[in-house]
């Protein structure tokens, strides 16, 4: 079954460690699927799953 990864800027208002909420536009951006059976084991995956959702995070702030 494919794996949709899904990036968020929710990190820019809403702060880690923080009660505090700031406003603004909160940005939801669904990658594409990707298939466990495309990478050799389990760690490789999640490695690569990782990469895309920080990389997609960071532009997204």
């Amino acid at each position: 079954m494919p794996i949709v990864p899904v990036a968020l800027n929710t990190g820019v208002h809403w702060p880690k460690a923080s009660y505090i909420k700031y406003p603004g536009k909160v940005i939801f951006e669904f990658l594409p699927p990707m298939q466990v059976s495309d990478y050799k084991n389990k760690k490789e995956f999640m490695e690569a799953l990782q990469d895309k959702i920080e990389t997609t995070c960071q532009k997204l702030a």
